[in-house]
């Protein structure tokens, strides 16, 4: 009995070596992974509670780099409507030379690029997020109250009950109150844009744009101030509108000595949307001629010191 098992054993075992060779061919790929190079891991980290679009290449390691000789940077974007998006061109520049901002202010519709650097640290988050807050914004008319429900609900979702003082960067969002600047960091970012959006205070114009205003951020620790204004030379809009006419003008020429502008030779509606890539090659040779004066400020200053 036990000669039988093992000859059947036996038998089997040739008929199932016989069948083994090239294998049959089918609809799947064999893949060595011996053979593969190495390949970069994306890291996530959960801290940022980035939670908006796709894992983004080259963002890591932005920040990483720092001395103990490195100034303390504050960007002030001045605002321009639609032309904010511009903002995102000089931060891109910016960061392809290495240059850490420390502290970021806004006013007006400029701000929210202001606190989306400031929660995201790059450049092409605050690009994909203004892309998804112009998709709501749509048509409807700057500063009406639709556009305002619209802005308000965007920011509200995006910021929740986050503060000025909670964010990867020092975000500055002033305010006016009895004729005098205000700073709260402990303010809710959501509370401080819409005040902030609200152009309709004449007596906070002229004031933001003072140079106590410049004071002010410098109490913060920032050793160099960039007041930047993307407003065009020549400001017009698709819905007549005189009141902010002069208000933006009043901007552009109250700021014109102490202010990096990009002299905009753009007859384009400030009120009007495109394509967010036409804004940002609108600005972009201005803004590698920024990006390139702060590299050679913050290199000789690190050097001598």
């Amino acid at each position: 009995m036990n000669v039988s098992v093992s000859l059947l054993a036996a038998i089997l075992l040739l008929w199932g070596c016989s069948h083994i060779g090239e294998p049959e061919k089918n609809s799947l790929s064999v893949v060595d992974f011996e053979d593969m190079g190495p390949r970069k891991v994306v890291q996530i980290e959960n801290k940022k509670s980035i939670d908006y679009g796709p894992p983004l290449e080259g963002d890591e390691g932005l920040e990483g780099e720092d001395s103990n000789n490195r100034p303390v940077l504050a960007l002030d974007l001045l605002p321009s409507l639609y032309f904010s998006i511009g903002y995102v061109s000089t931060i891109k520049e910016l960061e392809k030379k290495n240059i850490r901002v420390d502290i970021v202010s806004s006013f007006g519709f400029s701000s929210v690029v202001a606190a989306l650097y400031a929660k995201y640290g790059t450049a092409n988050m605050v690009e994909w997020k203004m892309f998804e807050l112009f998709q709501k914004l749509g048509d409807k008319k700057p500063f009406s109250n639709e556009w305002r429900n619209i802005l308000n609900s965007f920011t509200e979702k995006e910021f929740k009950e986050l503060k000025l003082n909670q964010l990867q960067k020092v975000l500055i969002i002033p305010h006016i109150k009895s004729g005098e600047i205000r700073l709260d960091l402990s303010e809710k970012i959501s509370d401080a844009i819409s005040k902030a959006v609200n152009l309709s205070n004449k007596s906070s114009l002229m004031t933001f744009n003072r140079y106590d205003y410049s004071k002010k951020l410098a109490s913060y620790g920032a050793d160099h101030i960039y007041r930047i204004s993307l407003l065009p030379e020549k400001i017009s809009f698709k819905r007549p509108d005189g009141f902010l006419f002069g208000v933006f003008s009043r901007i552009k020429s109250s700021t014109h000595e102490d202010t990096f502008s990009a002299n905009l030779k753009s007859s384009d509606y400030m009120d009007a949307l495109e394509n967010i890539s036409d804004y940002l090659n609108l600005v972009k040779t201005p803004n590698e001629a920024f990006a390139k004066m702060v590299f050679e400020t913050v290199s000789l200053e690190a050097g001598n010191n």
